[in-house]
């Protein structure tokens, strides 16, 4: 599964914004930045953003590639739930 050509984007309030992708047969690549609120590490203090990539059935078999350079900031969190991460780029 292809994620995100151009950009992921999460409108980010107080109450806090959640995406999962789920891919069931195969591996997932993530192509876009990572966004919140229109920006990089866009989400409000106190509100978390949380972008969550699983892949396969069987976790241990799957792997998800970030192609682009990750910066969250300090209110958005990430989890893979797979067995092998690769950061095509820097992560902040």
């Amino acid at each position: 599964m292809n994620v995100g050509e151009g950009a992921i984007h999460l409108s980010n309030s107080t109450s806090g914004r959640a995406l999962l992708a789920g891919n069931l047969t195969g591996n997932t690549t993530v192509n876009g930045a990572l966004r919140v609120n229109k920006e990089v590490g866009g989400a409000l203090p106190g509100s978390s953003a949380n972008f969550e990539f699983k892949v396969g059935v069987d976790t241990q078999k799957g792997a998800a590639a970030f192609n682009n350079d990750t910066r969250l900031g300090k209110a958005v969190d990430l989890k893979a739930g797979v067995h092998a991460v690769n950061f095509n780029g820097d992560a902040y």
